[in-house]
């Protein structure tokens, strides 16, 4: 069940306002690919995947291709497949705790790199996980900054299973004169879906007026029905671990009030975490002492 928190809201006119450029959420196929990205998402975290019902046979499949790391020495049966396709709709994609995340910049300015590096190590304030930026090997997370105005991101594991050559993460609208406001709520959402989280607004009952949605989104990003569909309307089929709503989380769509049928669900840009978004990826990686905590008393030594 998710409780909403009434919180106050910004709100904004879409009329006469700067065009808000939103993120699509990166997912694998269910494909063979998907079936790698499933033993991925299970080596790197066994709770990742919910087990019950899956059989023996299947189940020590599925220990063997994580063990061994190579799907190719894994025969997998029909009975496999479908039983695994099913745990592809409820799995997560947390990374292990505590885990080093290596980034690579894939392409763009030291100016732009650097905002990354700036903003994007929030996150490890408050969840057990550290970022390491390098300039070659492997990596978990690659970021490219090619100027299509798309910014998207694969979910934490599913970074894992893309080429060592692609990005894993893109940032489509910055350049030298964004602001750092937008540097900020971008990157934090990013590097958010990178370690796990999803769409806030996906996971509570929003009232949307489709038709102004699917209007809004075509006109303002270019987006499919489809597309809009699947990172603004549709509810998560996957079990949430977080059941608070929060109108304030950084992984939150700002919404304005004429896309809903009931205006008080109206949002407005979330350019911070929320305490709510601390809290939960705090349960999800325990372990960092409390960023705040250590703050005030800093602020209490000078």
């Amino acid at each position: 069940m998710h409780v909403l928190i009434q919180v106050p809201k910004q709100t904004f006119k879409m009329e006469n306002k700067p065009r808000i450029c939103s993120c699509i959420e990166k997912s694998i196929p269910l494909d063979e690919h998907s079936l790698f990205d499933i033993v991925t998402a299970y080596r790197e975290r066994p709770k990742n995947l919910l087990l019950d019902g899956l059989s023996t046979k299947t189940k020590n499949r599925l220990d063997e291709a994580a063990r061994t790391g190579n799907m190719l020495l894994i025969s997998f049966s029909p009975e496999d497949r479908e039983q695994l396709f099913e745990l592809k709709l409820s799995k997560n994609e947390k990374w292990s705790n505590g885990k080093t995340l290596r980034v690579r910049f894939i392409n763009g300015s030291e100016f732009l790199q650097n905002k990354v590096k700036e903003f994007a190590p929030i996150w490890a304030r408050y969840a057990n996980l550290d970022f390491k930026f390098v300039e070659s090997g492997e990596t978990e997370i690659r970021v490219s900054f090619n100027p299509d105005g798309r910014s998207w991101s694969y979910i934490g594991t599913d970074c894992d299973t893309i080429n060592q050559n692609e990005p894993t993460m893109n940032f489509g609208w910055f350049d030298e004169t964004t602001s750092d406001f937008e540097f900020k709520r971008t990157i934090l959402h990013e590097f958010g879906h990178a370690i796990g989280c999803t769409h806030e607004h996906q996971g509570a009952g929003i009232p949307w007026n489709k038709e102004a949605v699917y209007k809004y989104y075509q006109e303002s990003q270019n987006w499919t029905q489809q597309q809009v569909d699947d990172n603004i309307i549709n509810k998560y089929s996957r079990p949430l671990t977080n059941s608070v709503y929060d109108s304030q989380s950084i992984m939150h769509y700002p919404i304005d009030a004429a896309l809903l049928d009931d205006a008080s669900y109206a949002v407005g840009l979330n350019a911070d975490l929320s305490e709510e978004d601390k809290e939960f990826i705090a349960s999800i990686y325990p372990g960092r002492p409390p960023y705040d905590l250590f703050v005030e008393r800093i602020e209490n030594l000078k």
